[in-house]
């Protein structure tokens, strides 16, 4: 779902948190850089948005709702078809992930300048690859 606007590639980004006060944030930041964020706070709300609308990147945290975390989150949108990037936000250095995983993993509380770099990084090579 990349296209151009005045010579700047767009893209959609499902951005699943539950923090109230961080996703809003970094959907803002994310907006600020000409992306189009869609927000949910949690898998569920993923899974059906992702029925509805396609996007380019899912950027989740681990701690999504008690019956669904990061990793089968993961697993479900594959097992759903859905090949897009997916970057992981954890919480805590000792958070056990499988990273093979994902396109990137990053730690809370985020740095913009990490999670841009890993935002480019990951469209790239989806846009590389498919």
């Amino acid at each position: 779902m990349f296209f151009y606007e005045g010579g700047r590639t767009m893209s959609t980004i499902l951005l699943v948190d539950g923090d109230y006060i961080q996703r809003p944030v970094l959907a803002r930041m994310l907006s600020d850089e000409g992306r189009q964020v869609i927000e949910v706070k949690n898998a569920e709300e993923a899974l059906q948005t992702l029925q509805e609308v396609s996007v380019d990147l899912v950027i989740t945290a681990i701690s999504l709702s008690p019956r669904m975390n990061g990793d089968p989150f993961s697993a479900e949108l594959r097992a759903a078809g859905h090949k897009m990037p997916v970057i992981l936000m954890k919480n805590y250095p000792g958070d056990v992930v499988d990273e093979s995983a994902y396109s990137a993993v990053l730690l809370k509380p985020l740095v913009f300048v990490r999670i841009h770099m890993a935002v480019e990084r990951a469209l790239s090579q989806f846009a590389e690859a498919g």
